[in-house]
């Protein structure tokens, strides 16, 4: 059974918020896969121009953010789509180079953002925007001793988080930009038929912005 956790109000770690401020709570998830529409060489785009995904998984319209005001950007966060991930010791060969390195490769990774006009940001290491410190990974002896290296492998994922920025970021009402997480090494990540071997869902990663406007 696929065990989706989309939230929809995500724990915000230490945003302070403006009373004056109306605030808006922004979303976008995108499959961690390198045939994923929306991956690059080595990165993987969040919010483009045109949402094109369903309410579940983008509750943006468009980048630029409509409304003809400015705005400032309070927090940026991560978070996952599946409470965990599960490969058992018959399922060993599912991804290119196992469960833990495509852990490993999430959590390396680098959350960047910058505007058409000005660069990086934001560069947070994962660990920084992500309640990365609350995955859980086991290993526990399989059904079949045969199969593998007999052993059935688990990655227990954090909630989402949004994570206050200590300085807010201005973005003015038609400054378009670029929020991505690049990957330090994406050798791990699979394509998403590979995810389909596993049968608990695609794997997606999901990125949080909470904006206030002024």
């Amino acid at each position: 059974m696929q065990n989706l956790k989309y939230v929809d109000a995500p724990r915000f770690k230490g945003v302070s918020v403006p009373q004056s401020a109306e605030l808006k709570l922004f979303r976008d998830s995108q499959v961690i896969a390198t045939d994923s529409e929306q991956f690059g060489a080595s990165e993987l785009r969040f919010f483009p121009a045109t949402a094109s995904q369903n309410a579940v998984d983008s509750n943006y319209e468009s980048n630029p953010l409509p409304r003809n005001r400015s705005y400032d950007i309070l927090g940026v966060g991560v978070g996952f789509s599946l409470d965990a991930l599960r490969v058992t010791e018959a399922d060993q060969g599912a991804l290119p180079e196992g469960l833990f390195a495509l852990r490993d490769a999430i959590f390396h990774s680098r959350l960047l953002f910058e505007t058409s006009s000005r660069q990086e940001l934001i560069d947070d290491h994962l660990h920084t925007c992500s309640g990365a410190k609350e995955v859980v990974s086991t290993i526990e002896t399989g059904a079949d001793a045969t199969a593998g290296d007999g052993l059935s492998r688990t990655v227990k994922f954090p909630d989402t988080l949004t994570v206050r920025r200590s300085d807010p970021l201005h973005v003015e009402p038609q400054e378009t930009w670029d929020l991505d997480v690049e990957f330090e090494d994406s050798t791990a990540l699979p394509q998403q038929s590979e995810y389909g071997t596993l049968g608990q869902g695609t794997l997606r990663m999901i990125a949080t912005m909470l904006v206030a406007y002024q």
